[in-house]
């Protein structure tokens, strides 16, 4: 049914037209501009988000690079600890070596039964 270049179909809606060399053309500008506005939206939303989850990504970048080096600086603390403690157990380790110099001495000396004790002292001064 034709009524003032709008036409009524089937299911209820109007539709406009227009006639372009006797044919009729259905004018949809306003459904594509609708898709388009809708389209943009969601672009903008879409871009939104993405800003939000970048911003997001740098703050936990940035706090992982803010750990890492906390625990460098922990690792070079522990390594100094660790080298502190190997050459008090190397010194611990020369002393007992040296004192069991002496008590080896001392044995020999013992052994001798001699009443010189001039090797004795001699050893001891030698390792001080």
């Amino acid at each position: 049914m034709l009524v003032n270049g709008l036409t009524m179909s089937t299911d209820g809606t109007n539709k406009t037209f227009y006639y372009e060399d006797g044919v009729p053309v259905f004018d949809k500008l306003d459904e594509i501009k609708q898709g388009q506005d809708a389209a943009k939206e969601r672009e903008n939303d879409y871009k939104g988000a993405q800003l939000d989850l970048d911003r997001s990504m740098v703050r936990f970048t940035g706090l992982l690079v803010l750990v890492t080096a906390v625990t460098g600086g922990i690792s070079a603390w522990q390594a100094t600890i660790s080298r502190d403690s190997a050459n008090a157990a190397r010194d611990s380790a020369v002393a007992a070596a040296r004192a069991a110099k002496i008590a080896g001495d001392t044995l020999e000396e013992i052994k001798k039964g001699g009443t010189d004790t001039h090797d004795f002292s001699r050893g001891v001064q030698s390792t001080i």
